[in-house]
């Protein structure tokens, strides 16, 4: 089983899926369930549209599109590994929460 992503959801971006071909296993803040070709999914921006797609196919790629609203720069954040990325404009960095540090620390 393969994902191209980790759990996680956008702060700015929403998501549309379209399933073309194949399974897969879709993870929310809902639970799991199972996707097929047809399926459209959509993930809103923030923690309710959380989300993670597996293929689960050991034969079968899992094809899909995605339409994405903005891609401007963005926080990305993964309630699984309690990690935030910062995407968009050349910059593409990815930090531990703990990591956080005061406003103005070094200021």
């Amino acid at each position: 089983m393969k994902s191209a992503y980790p759990y996680h959801y956008h702060c700015k971006n929403e998501e549309t899926f379209y399933i073309i071909s194949g399974s897969g296993t879709l993870k929310t803040p809902e639970g799991e369930m199972a996707v097929e070709a047809g399926d459209l999914l959509f993930f809103p921006a923030d923690a309710g549209g959380a989300h993670k797609l597996t293929n689960t196919s050991p034969a079968e790629m899992l094809t899909y599109i995605d339409f994405d609203t903005n891609n401007d720069v963005e926080a990305v954040i993964y309630p699984d590994s309690n990690k935030i990325g910062i995407w968009g404009s050349g910059t593409n960095k990815v930090f531990q929460v703990e990591d956080q540090v005061d406003y103005y620390d070094g200021e």
